[in-house]
């Protein structure tokens, strides 16, 4: 039985090094294409054109006869904020099975200063109207509740320049509680919580694979040889459709230091 053929874009090298046994084509020639073909420049010559950066990459790079990409399994990044003994035994959790955790361990942060009943109606209100927009209204409003992952790395550190959250920092659910949780009762839950939890990253293979997914790790592999900003095009995420990522199927946790703000 052949070797497995994954996509992991954990960093620039294993990118290179996926998609040298995926596509067949070398390190060196890739570069040859990110050095010659100027994305920009093609754009403003052809001002009609549809084509996305990534795909025109990925024609750049392979030969016609290539086209039917094929490869196993690829690597996602589920990007979180947790206590650094957490082994994910229960594996990744979507938020509605991994919500009553969330409360259990916010009430944990203030149980001298609020008692249970009191704390317990808190919910009960909160979830019964939650903000709109918030986390907690997807559990209401929205069919999936993750988890979610992202395909590059990188992605985690970058999210200005992508507009996203920043998950690292807290995850939404307890943010969109901390205000009106501090309005309230004057106490910075959030500060709370993020004294007690580190940034997390936990990496796993999924089977699932498309070709766009090869497209999104060239393109991330140009910008970062041409030196361009962080982008969409570089990455995607993943849903995992309301199912637990079992615990089998993770291959690194880490805590990443990072400079908190």
């Amino acid at each position: 039985m052949k070797d497995k053929t994954i996509l992991d874009c954990e960093s620039v090298e294993t990118t290179y090094n996926s998609l040298e046994r995926i596509l067949g084509v070398t390190r060196q020639s890739m570069e040859k294409v990110f050095q010659d073909f100027d994305i920009d420049r093609y754009y403003t010559l052809n001002p009609n054109s549809y084509d996305r950066p990534n795909e025109l990459l990925l024609s750049k790079v392979l030969s016609s006869d290539q086209l039917d990409i094929e490869f196993d399994c690829v690597c996602w990044f589920h990007l979180t904020r947790t206590v650094q003994t957490n082994k994910f035994e229960e594996g990744i959790l979507p938020l509605n099975k991994a919500i009553n955790l969330i409360w259990d361990f916010l009430y944990a942060l203030v149980d001298q200063e609020l008692d249970l009943n009191e704390w317990n109606k808190l919910k009960l209100d909160y979830m019964a109207s939650p903000p709109l927009n918030s986390a907690f209204s997807k559990l209401i409003g929205e069919p999936t509740y993750g988890p979610y992952a992202v395909l590059v790395r990188e992605g985690a550190f970058r999210w200005r320049e992508l507009s996203n959250h920043d998950y690292l920092g807290v995850p939404e659910a307890v943010e969109d509680f901390s205000y009106p949780f501090e309005k309230r009762y004057k106490i910075d839950l959030l500060r709370r919580f993020k004294e007690n939890t580190r940034p997390c990253i936990v990496k796993f293979i999924d089977d699932r694979v498309y070709p766009g997914l090869i497209g999104c790790a060239l393109y991330y592999l140009y910008t970062v040889y041409r030196g361009f900003k962080f982008s969409h095009l570089c990455t995607t995420n993943f849903c995992g459709q309301n199912e637990v990522i079992g615990k089998n199927r993770i291959l690194k946790i880490e805590f990443p230091d990072i400079l908190e703000e």
